[in-house]
């Protein structure tokens, strides 16, 4: 996928924010997988690098993604407003 020596990005910068600012229980299993990245590329286990940052921008994307749904939620819902949902 990234062929020829490209380097295989590790996401641990948007595993950490996911974790601290989204969902925790989802960011954790990313900072996990980015972790493993720079260890796998270090070893010259291209492929487990690969696998384990697709992990990571996956277990990412869905700590971002569940926030998401939250936040519209609690808008839609009128939290905000003080009423109580109908």
């Amino acid at each position: 996928m990234y062929g020829g020596g490209a380097d295989v990005p590790n996401y641990l910068w948007q595993s950490i924010i996911a974790t601290l600012c989204c969902c925790a229980p989802l960011g954790i299993p990313a900072i996990v997988f980015a972790s493993r990245v720079d260890a796998f590329k270090a070893s010259g286990d291209t492929t487990a690098a690969e696998e384990a940052s697709n992990k990571a921008k996956m277990w990412s994307l869905a700590a971002f993604g569940v926030s998401i749904l939250f936040w519209i939620a609690i808008f839609c819902t009128g939290a905000f407003t003080g009423e109580a949902p109908a």
